[in-house]
């Protein structure tokens, strides 16, 4: 990527007032049924128009030839799978945790609960960072840091040593919980962005079973290390593969305006109305296409060598420092934007499920009536990934196409809400799934029903971590990132309790009740965000005015 390209869409008053519905954050025109909109088109589909708007400069991510965006794609898909999966690596071996390290299960499961807690507040810095100065050198530091923990977890000593180490994995982890999501919106339009969160989905949470997965096996074929040994060399490959494949897909979206303010070009007050395409001209449209075409061909767009876009971070001449304002606007968003509130509770349901999911697995699967060993209990997580995996195509090219076809019935308006209505899988078959693992589990039924049972809740979590990403991005897309981290925040914070709770409960309650009490509580969490359908518009029209205020200070 260009050093100093990181541009805005340029679009002219004509294409901003044609895709972009009145003042409401997130409406916009997607669907051109009478081939009447004069701004650029999906190649495929004829009548999708491209949003956001790509600017001329051929380094916008949005730009990129498709092998290039699906090369970065499977990259970020990479470094999720393989950050993501490490934190679940031990959930299939804990009682050989326990038999050579004397630390108790209620310790393991209150270790987990701390490290998604830092998940989730360390996105905080690392967002932070990405957003300011980029998003290639955020990924390799983690990842690198990510690597160390997992070296570091086979030479616990004690319960202190345990908590310490599951502590920093979730600080240096926690840019796969919020970064990635802005990468993806980085570089594919409105209409393709479903099919590769549906692919982040899978990885982030598939990889979390599939690591316990192979743990089991390693454990009783080697030894409970090297179940931490070999995601620490999968991070040491990641790190190498994003060093060199990645590119930066920070694109600043001011660029225009300070080339045209250097040059002492008249063109200086049209451009600098065109920078904030995808801010100020959403609600306020500022130049015609005539006059955009005409004025951004006088640009010169400068381009890097390869080893010169290997840099770590990019530092973009005259961008302005807005570190604090990454770090404090995502804490202000928890009461500014209730739709952020909501999205972040509802992945924060989910959340919970899978701390309970994985902190009983073991308890189900290798205690009677079943008595598996343990690496029989790390390949029935095939069940629940099966389940994530079904999800990803539901959530993914599915829901694109569900959206898509949600708008031309409305006339080819796109409105966030739209998107809400597949939360109908995850209201059915999550409390359903609970109750078939939970409860047949206690009462022994066939190993196969409480298989299912995992993978009915999977599939409905999948979609209810989903879900609320696409309504963000698409009801408040300047505040992508920052609306991420807020999400993850709340999120994290819902899993960080249930990693205190679930042992106690269990304890006390026994497996059958504390399942049932789970599974009515999600319904319940569940039809909360229905009422978001009727009136979310009505939201966001509520929070416009705040919205453009600080979308005005974003920088991306």
């Amino acid at each position: 990527m260009a050093a100093r390209s990181s541009a805005t869409p340029v679009v002219g008053a004509t294409q901003a007032e044609e895709i972009i519905q009145g003042d409401v954050p997130g409406t916009v025109h997607l669907i051109d049924l009478e081939g009447t909109m004069g701004v650029k088109h999906d190649g495929k589909t004829k009548d999708v128009v491209l949003y956001p708007a790509p600017s001329p400069d051929p380094a916008d991510p949005l730009n990129w030839s498709r092998s290039k965006k699906l090369k970065n794609s499977i990259i970020l898909q990479i470094y999720t799978g393989v950050v993501g999966g490490s934190t679940a690596t031990g959930y299939a071996v804990y009682p050989n945790i326990i038999a050579n390290t004397g630390i108790p299960l209620s310790t393991l499961n209150s270790a987990i609960g701390v490290m998604f807690l830092f998940l989730g507040w360390g996105t905080l810095i690392w967002c932070s960072i990405g957003l300011q100065w980029g998003r290639r050198g955020v990924y390799i530091i983690t990842s690198l840091g990510c690597m160390c923990m997992m070296l570091w977890a086979p030479y616990t000593s004690g319960s202190g040593t345990w908590y310490a180490h599951r502590l920093l994995y979730g600080l240096f982890g926690a840019a796969e919980e919020a970064l990635v999501e802005q990468s993806i919106c980085d570089i594919f339009f409105a209409h393709e962005r479903g099919t590769h969160m549906g692919l982040y989905m899978l990885w982030l949470g598939g990889t979390s079973f599939l690591f316990p997965m192979a743990a089991g096996y390693v454990a009783q074929n080697m030894s409970w290390e090297w179940c931490f040994y070999f995601p620490a060399i999968f991070l040491a490959a990641t790190t190498i593969i994003i060093f060199f494949g990645l590119d930066e897909s920070m694109y600043d979206r001011d660029l225009l305006t300070r080339q045209a303010a250097i040059r002492g070009s008249t063109s200086a007050h049209i451009s600098s109305q065109e920078t904030s395409q995808a801010v100020v001209d959403e609600k306020h449209p500022a130049i015609d296409d005539t006059d955009s075409n005409s004025e951004t061909t006088q640009l010169v767009y400068e381009t890097q060598s390869y080893w010169q876009s290997r840099k770590l971070f990019t530092i973009v001449p005259g961008k302005p420092n807005r570190i604090m304002h990454h770090v404090i606007g995502p804490l202000k968003h928890l009461y500014n934007f209730p739709i952020m509130s909501m999205s972040g509770f509802q992945y924060g349901a989910y959340l919970m499920l899978f701390t309970v999911l994985n902190g009983t697995w073991a308890a189900i699967f290798e205690a009677p009536p079943y008595n598996f060993s343990s690496g029989i209990g790390g390949v029935l997580y095939i069940f629940p990934f099966i389940g994530q995996l079904l999800a990803s195509q539901y959530c993914g090219k599915f829901a694109d196409w569900f959206h898509n076809r949600a708008a031309r019935r409305n006339k080819g308006v796109r409105e966030p809400e739209q998107r809400l209505w597949l939360y109908l899988a995850c209201t059915i078959l999550t409390p359903t799934g609970l109750l078939l693992y939970g409860v047949g589990g206690a009462h022994g039924i066939h190993w196969f029903g409480v298989g299912v049972g995992a993978a009915m809740v999977t599939f409905g979590g999948t979609v209810a971590g989903t879900a609320p990403i696409g309504y963000i991005s698409d009801s408040y897309k300047e505040l992508t990132g920052e609306g991420m981290v807020t999400m993850t925040l709340i999120r994290n914070t819902m899993g960080f309790a249930m990693g205190y709770a679930v042992t106690p409960w269990l304890d006390r309650d026994g497996m059958q009740n504390t399942f049932i009490a789970i599974s009515f509580m999600h319904l319940a969490c569940t039809l909360l965000y229905y009422p978001f359908i009727w009136f979310g518009k009505a939201e966001r029209r509520r929070t416009a005015a705040k919205y453009y205020k600080y979308a005005a200070k974003a920088v991306h």
